[in-house]
């Protein structure tokens, strides 16, 4: 049963903190997960760190930058297997987003002409450098020069 079943790699939705995490008012026929105090939708929204806040800063720059769904795609650093680096380009403006994947530091040489670029997002306080921390991730965005 449990190999045909998804009821053994899930739990209840965590809303918030308060009993049965804020699922259910009954008893729900799945346990829910004990870290539902610390792990919790209600503590996420309110986290201006969390994942949800990072997604939510995603989601408002896609909307207020066009570049980020028009601009032409260009990969950059194709055989390096810890970076991920792009760029999109419109006629206004061009984006890079950089992300280092893997738990280790890992060199991201960029070009000369991000340096004084706005940092749209970027998930450490620190400065972006030529070597990107483990997980982290930055967007980029400067005018054109037409």
């Amino acid at each position: 049963v449990y190999a045909k079943s998804r009821d053994n790699a899930r739990t209840p939705m965590q809303w918030n903190g308060e009993k049965n995490a804020g699922f259910t008012d009954g008893t729900p026929w799945i346990a829910v997960n004990p870290n539902y105090v610390e792990i919790n939708a209600a503590k996420e929204q309110k986290d201006p760190d969390s994942v949800y806040c990072f997604y939510r800063a995603l989601t408002h720059l896609r909307k207020e930058h066009p570049v980020f769904v028009d601009g032409k795609f260009q990969l950059l650093l194709p055989e390096d297997e810890h970076i991920f680096a792009y760029t999109r380009t419109d006629d206004d403006s061009e984006m890079l987003v950089c992300a280092n994947f893997t738990g280790e530091a890992a060199a991201c040489p960029l070009d000369g002409k991000w340096k004084d670029a706005q940092m749209l997002l970027h998930n450490y306080k620190e400065e972006l450098g030529e070597v990107l921390k483990p997980y982290e991730a930055a967007i980029l965005i400067r005018r054109r020069e037409l």
